[in-house]
């Protein structure tokens, strides 16, 4: 008997340790053809319908074959199910002791040609991008980058928008069961753009605001935390009215994340 057939077939590892599992003929043969294309090397493009179980005739062999692999999916949804219950019940299952991490986000990148209708305002035209990227290690220590840029309003009417860039790095470690500490930091650069003819303090004035702090957070399940936050923050700015320096803080509910 193969490898493959003592975990997937009746009475096999998987059907004595992952609770409802039962032997499929197509979820074996799709197992073997994805082994045999680690091993042998190639492209394999395999289809099967709902219900074959598809996630375990990947994962299976993937672990079997040893070396880095790579699992991209098409959703959240699906990679958050992979990472948080399919592999965990896999490699129960074969006794596999591995090194996993999960790496998820999104980044956009653009142009904006920023028209104002007011002839007395200044246009923009420049690059903008918006990045929010998590790395989760061995389950237990999540690293996060987010950084943004693109035109925001302010509320001065002699200077009434500015370009933000900025970006802000995060770790978020597991202590015991659901409780886990977090620590980050980030800056911020706010670039103000004049009205055409007004007096202002200083012409095209560039802000800096800096940032550290952390928290502390429970979770409720995968995917809900409720976290207490401190924060420090400091801004540095050549009109004296904008500056602050001061603690910031208080509870925050993430859910998805």
């Amino acid at each position: 008997m193969s490898e493959l057939a003592e975990i997937f077939g009746p009475g096999g590892r998987l059907e004595r340790t992952v609770e409802g599992f039962r032997h499929r003929a197509q979820q074996a043969e799709f197992a073997q053809a994805v082994l045999e294309t680690i091993e042998e090397g190639g492209v394999l493009i395999a289809e099967a319908g709902t219900g074959t179980g598809k996630t375990f005739a990947y994962l299976v062999p993937a672990l079997l074959a040893g070396g880095r692999v790579i699992v991209s999916t098409g959703t959240k949804t699906l990679q958050d199910q992979l990472y948080h219950r399919d592999l965990p019940r896999v490699r129960e299952a074969l006794g596999a002791s591995v090194d996993v991490a999960l790496l998820k986000g999104r980044a956009t990148f653009g142009y904006r040609d920023f028209k104002p209708l007011d002839p007395s305002l200044p246009g923009y035209r420049g690059a903008t991008a918006m990045v929010d990227l998590s790395y989760v290690l061995l389950s237990i220590t999540k690293f996060g980058v987010t950084a943004t840029r693109d035109v925001q309003y302010s509320y001065d009417i002699n200077q009434p928008y500015y370009v933000l860039s900025g970006a802000t790095a995060s770790i978020a470690q597991q202590v015991f069961g659901p409780i886990d500490v977090v620590v980050r930091g980030g800056l911020q650069q706010l670039q103000y753009r004049d009205r055409i003819g007004a007096a202002v303090a200083i012409a095209d004035r560039v802000d800096h605001v800096e940032s550290v702090g952390g928290g502390i957070g429970y979770h409720l399940g995968q995917a809900t935390r409720i976290g207490f936050n401190v924060d420090q923050n400091r801004r540095i700015s050549g009109v004296d009215a904008r500056r602050f320096k001061g603690l910031t803080y208080g509870f925050s509910v993430t859910y998805g994340s």
